[in-house]
């Protein structure tokens, strides 16, 4: 009897470590397709940002971006990876082209209304793209910028193959700048010139991290997240810009706020300290996410065309 009574004891025990698995495995699945999926990107026009640190530059943004839009643009479509992926190519007849991959989950006027007057008014032309997933660009899932870096690849080559391109800098933001990272040892032969990461990550496990370090779930929901990103996208989330930017093969000029709240600056200070080729750094006091050309706009607009200046041929 008592045996009896251990084999069943032993069976439920068993039942429900392999109940609350599969309840664990489906809710982190939705979890996984959420976070990765594609998804609908607002404006910043149609968002409520009175409580964010949007909220005190409203004004600006909203005159940056309605600026933005109504300037005359090329919309470029090109394919790679079986995807037909797009961006919108303003062109000033310039020997200079910047070509601008924006953020996760984000459009490229939310995080370039501001940068983007600067490269106008240093008359480059500007290709900014919409990254896989996202916007007007094919694609079910995002990898968060390890696949992202072969699309840019393929644009790079649009535009040495279709303008009168002299010098590319490649300007990344948020996960557009991890993006670029990942790149940064992959620009031989091409006409890149220097790279600028302004609040990338250095991996997205490392992100992930952050923003849920303080969950009693961060062991599963780290776990969940590696396994479902290896198998349904074929790639590590755990894979580092560190390990690319430690042999980049172009100068890298990088950004970070000092109060980023998505992205801590501890990133880009790993990020700075693992790259050997020419650099430099610039952090702006009182700035969250994605703000810096915002607030620091001045001195970005000096510091940052001097930097890249040195290396235009």
């Amino acid at each position: 009897m008592f045996v009896k009574i251990l084999i069943i004891v032993g069976i439920c025990l068993i039942s429900i470590i392999v109940l609350i698995f599969i309840v664990l495995s489906v809710l982190m699945l939705r979890l996984f397709k959420k976070t990765f999926k594609r998804t609908e990107c607002k404006s910043l026009l149609d968002m409520d940002l009175s409580n964010t640190h949007y909220a005190k530059h409203l004004d600006k943004i909203r005159i940056n971006i309605k600026e933005l839009e109504a300037k005359p643009c090329e919309v470029v479509k090109i394919k790679n990876d079986g995807l037909t992926l797009s961006g919108r190519f303003y062109n000033q007849g310039s020997s200079n082209t910047v070509i601008m991959a924006h953020g996760y989950h984000a459009k490229a006027f939310n995080n370039f209304h501001a940068s983007s007057q600067a490269f106008f008014n240093h008359n480059y032309n500007i290709l900014m793209i919409d990254e896989r997933a996202h916007n007007d660009s094919e694609g079910r899932y995002t990898t968060v910028g390890i696949k992202e870096q072969y699309d840019i690849i393929s644009w790079i080559k649009w535009v040495e193959e279709t303008t009168n391109t002299n010098n590319i800098i490649l300007y990344g933001v948020s996960m557009g700048a991890s993006t670029l990272g990942y790149l940064s040892n992959k620009l031989e032969d091409t006409l890149v010139r220097a790279i600028v990461m302004d609040c990338g990550f250095t991996s997205f496990y490392d992100e992930v991290f952050y923003k849920t370090k303080t969950s009693a779930l961060l062991p599963f929901v780290l776990f969940y997240m590696r396994l479902y990103a290896k198998m349904v996208l074929g790639i590590d989330i755990r894979k580092s810009t560190l390990e690319s930017l430690k042999d980049a093969k172009v100068p890298v000029y990088f950004i970070h706020g000092l109060n980023d709240e998505m992205v801590p600056v501890e990133h880009t200070i790993a990020a700075f300290n693992a790259t050997t080729s020419e650099k430099r750094v610039h952090y702006v006091e009182e700035c969250g996410h994605t703000t810096a050309f915002l607030i620091d706009y001045d001195y970005l607009d000096k510091d940052l065309f001097s930097f890249i200046g040195k290396f235009l041929r």
